[in-house]
């Protein structure tokens, strides 16, 4: 697990100039590349940037709210609806589908999409039902020296080749430097794909749909 002063620390000392100081990078400049790198590498879906948010969808309103941290859907069956018991993964449809077949009509929601920053519902739910919506989470980002996410306690190494790659680039000129650390940066990446990866895996050849025709029984019926 490491802070930010940790991974800054690191960085820090890498970039030592002969002479033992160091003229740029600034510490607050390190601490803003950090920041950067970890915006950068928040769309992949890794095991650790994954989460799930709950909660109950209101009686004739077809929004569901977005979390704060949201950053994009983990498809396919982002968003699950419960009944009795029994969860229904929604099909996303695109904003035209959605204005196609909209009629205002009420019911257990089949279908949902995403505009205006937030999330509309077809049917309207005529229940509270249960919801559980699986995204892709972004963070805030780090500034006191004891702050820390999943980037910097479960991807440390990344952040911080990543981060030495972009002050070589950025403030020394060394491309050389620069592109040796983009590699071992993509190493590490690859790395946390496998990973997540092997976690995920099921071990059968299988679709990860299970609205699609194929599983129409699950749903529709």
């Amino acid at each position: 697990m490491a802070t930010l002063a940790t991974i800054r620390g690191r960085v820090l000392a890498k970039l030592v100039d002969a002479g033992g100081s160091i003229a740029e990078p600034t510490a607050a400049q390190v601490t803003a590349e950090i920041n950067s790198v970890i915006d950068f590498y928040e769309p992949q879906n890794l095991w650790f940037n994954e989460t799930t948010a709950t909660g109950t969808l209101t009686v004739g309103s077809d929004v569901v709210p977005i979390p704060a941290d949201f950053n994009h859907f983990l498809e396919p069956n982002a968003l699950v609806v419960e009944q009795s018991n029994v969860r229904y993964p929604l099909v996303k449809v695109s904003p035209l589908q959605y204005d196609s077949m909209y009629a205002a009509g009420t019911g257990l929601p089949r279908f949902f999409t995403y505009r205006n920053q937030g999330i509309q519902l077809y049917f309207i739910p005529d229940q509270a039902y249960p919801y559980r919506l699986y995204y892709n989470r972004s963070y805030a980002d780090l500034s006191a020296d004891s702050d820390s996410n999943d980037f910097t306690n479960y991807a440390e190494r990344l952040i911080e080749y990543r981060t030495l790659a972009e002050c070589y680039l950025n403030y020394r000129s060394d491309v050389e430097m620069g592109r040796e650390y983009e590699r071992k940066a993509q190493e590490e990446l690859n790395r946390l794909v496998s990973q997540t990866r092997q976690r995920l895996a099921t071990g059968n050849l299988e679709t990860d749909d299970i609205t699609r025709p194929c599983h129409g029984g699950l749903y529709y019926n």
